[in-house]
């Protein structure tokens, strides 16, 4: 079956707004043409505030036009020989604006995400080809340390004229590159072009009921599909965006951050609105929110309940698919007085510039209601992944009428009406945390290992119905028997805390079918935890009872990593500052990193570096109250 979207191509507007439409296809060729449009019409209108700065779209436009104007020296004016520039550096204000400034230079941008280890970081430049960075001053070393970087830059433009205009932009000249998880074991970057940026705002502010001056947050990685696609949404559709990275400053901040900003529009992974839900005070309502988009991963009808406490009556949930090749597919709205749905919100109705198609193997349509594969018809989405032809040939197809057809690996139905419902991965791609996940790649990782001879890697539902990863592990012969909890501490130091397997089985040999692959069906199931290596010094025992708080475990184990036991940034977060409120040494996510066990990281806690420092033992009391009242 075939949907085409029930609307046309341009958004929303609002006349009284001064801000004129934005068209795709239109009069644009890129998106400095647009800003400069938006500049002229709203230069007084707060284009984007963060904890650095505030830029009305007048100063970001000049930003902009400074910083891209420097970045010429970087852009060879032959297209061919142009290399991403990269950006490291915390979400701000500059750093949108500086994103802006590359994107519009020429040059993809390639946002490398200061949460990642320093290993995966190294990777993605590598696989980029990027020889430049622009880094914020807490990064600049880092960035330097990247291989092949040759040239680091701050965010800032040095002068205050342009003295050159730049290159001309064309729409099919690139903008980004988006990685993402691999089936093959490497990351796959995924080139939006200028036209693809400008659909990406068009199609987002019909699909998220986006207004001209609405106050939206920008609390979702920039680094990934989410966080890009919203500063085109917002920035070229005259709102106003307010940055945060929730990741760096916690849940806690992230409510109090919430209700200061008296925001319009919200988009959040559903993980994230859970953390929020739970962090806001009870009674707290959210009077100026008018709309809650979430995407990334399942909205549950429970979810909508539960954030509904917060939201004034008529606000409306916006359950957004996509996918990072191709934005968003389709919508589906919950409007205020509407009753929440039971289970999984469906996928919805098309967006306008997209079309989709549930086929069978033979690339034919089904009919309503049976399942199929899901694939995406537009001449607006992106155009391959960077560097690796095979891998666009597999998913991207040309079609004579000039627009692209691509495969996104889900199983889908559509209903008569037209409302999809995408039922999971054909392949074993999943969602973790709002990533999408290729075990294949967390199996590559394990297998690099020393101690580990070969891997498989699948999702299970965990306890609370949402999926996790579990790696089934034969060791190396003649080496010492790894431990479950060493693996995954191991593996944390090269992957993200979302790609490291919950659990570790492990097995004297794979179970093999009678064709020599792998016997998922056959894998033995997770056993019950092993007796643990308990704390042995007194600062691991207070750690441990951090830990054990904020992970609702009864105990952690010596071995053990925080984000191996499914700590994921906002409680790393929220760890961090309860270490550094008891025992009075400040401590970064970087440093979890490079210590992931609770042996590892007490060990960071020594009395020299608690000198002169006082703790406070009413943060383990909080602590145990929580413990007590699981």
């Amino acid at each position: 079956m075939s949907v085409l979207p029930k609307t046309d191509g341009a958004p929303p507007s609002d006349a009284e707004s001064g801000v004129p439409p934005l068209e795709v296809p239109g009069p644009h060729r890129n998106v400095l043409d647009r800003l400069a449009e938006l500049a002229r019409a709203v230069p007084d209108q707060l284009a984007v505030s963060g904890e650095d700065e505030q830029l009305t779209y007048a100063e970001l436009h000049q930003r902009v036009l400074l910083l891209r104007a420097e970045l010429t020296a970087l852009v060879p004016a032959d297209p061919a020989a142009r290399r991403p520039i990269g950006l490291m550096a915390e979400q701000n204000a500059a750093t949108v604006a500086a994103y802006l400034a590359v994107v519009t230079s020429g040059a993809p941008c390639v946002i490398l995400d200061v949460v990642l280890p320093a290993p995966r970081l190294a990777q993605i430049v590598e696989l980029a080809g990027a020889t430049a960075v622009l880094a914020d001053e807490e990064r600049r070393a880092a960035a330097a340390a990247l291989p092949g970087i040759t040239e680091v830059r701050g965010l800032l433009p040095t002068t205050t004229t342009a003295e050159t205009p730049g290159h001309e932009l064309g729409l099919a000249d690139p903008a980004t590159i988006i990685y993402t998880s691999g089936t093959t074991g490497v990351p796959k970057g995924v080139v939006y072009s200028q036209q693809t940026a400008l659909a990406c705002a068009c199609t987002g502010a019909a699909g998220w009921l986006l207004r001209p001056r609405d106050r939206i947050a920008l609390i979702v990685p920039t680094a990934y599909a989410g966080g890009q696609i919203l500063i085109f949404t917002a920035l070229l559709n005259g709102a106003t965006v307010l940055v945060r990275d929730p990741r760096l400053h916690g849940a806690a901040d992230l409510a109090r951050w919430v209700v200061a900003s008296r925001l319009e529009t919200m988009l959040s992974s559903p993980a994230l609105l859970r953390a929020l839900d739970a962090a806001l005070p009870v009674g707290e309502v959210l009077s100026t929110v008018r709309v809650v988009v979430t995407s990334a991963e399942k909205l549950y009808g429970r979810d909508v309940t539960s954030f509904r406490r917060h939201l004034r009556p008529d606000a409306t949930f916006v359950n957004v698919m996509g996918t990072s090749e191709t934005d968003s597919i389709s919508t589906f709205q919950v409007r205020g007085g509407d009753p929440a749905p039971e289970g999984a919100l469906p996928a919805g109705s098309p967006v306008p510039l997209r079309e989709y198609e549930v086929l069978d193997e033979a690339d034919q349509p089904v009919p309503p209601g049976e399942v199929g594969l899901l694939a995406v018809t537009s001449a607006t989405i992106s155009v391959g992944y960077w560097r690796n032809p095979e891998a666009t040939a597999q998913r991207y197809q040309r079609l004579p009428d000039g627009r692209t057809r691509y495969r996104t690996g889900d199983r889908a139905r559509v209903d008569a009406d037209g409302v999809l419902d995408v039922l999971g991965r054909a392949d074993d791609a999943v969602k973790i945390r709002g990533y999408l996940v290729e075990p294949g790649e967390v199996e590559t990782a394990l297998r690099a290992l020393p101690d580990v001879r070969t891997a498989v890697v699948r999702a299970l539902p965990g306890a609370d119905g949402l999926p996790r990863l579990v790696a089934w592990v034969v060791p190396q012969d003649g080496r010492p028997a790894p431990t479950p909890a060493g693996l995954r501490a191991a593996v944390s130091r090269t992957l993200p805390d979302w790609m490291v397997p919950r659990d570790v089985v492990l097995l004297p040999e794979l179970p093999m079918t009678e064709r020599g692959k792998v016997d998922v069906p056959a894998l033995p199931p997770v056993p019950d935890r092993p007796e643990l290596q308990r704390a042995a010094t007194r600062d691991e025992v207070v750690l441990d009872e951090i830990w054990s708080a904020i992970l609702e475990l009864d105990e952690v184990g010596r071995d053990e990593g925080f984000t191996a036991l499914g700590g994921d940034s906002l409680a790393v977060e929220e760890m961090l500052a309860e270490v550094h409120e008891h025992f009075g040494v400040s401590l970064t996510a970087a440093d979890l990193t490079a210590h992931p066990t609770l042996q590892e990281f007490a060990a960071l806690l020594s009395p020299d570096a608690r000198a002169g420092r006082e703790a406070r033992p009413g943060v383990l009391g909080r602590l145990r109250k929580r413990l007590l009242t699981r």
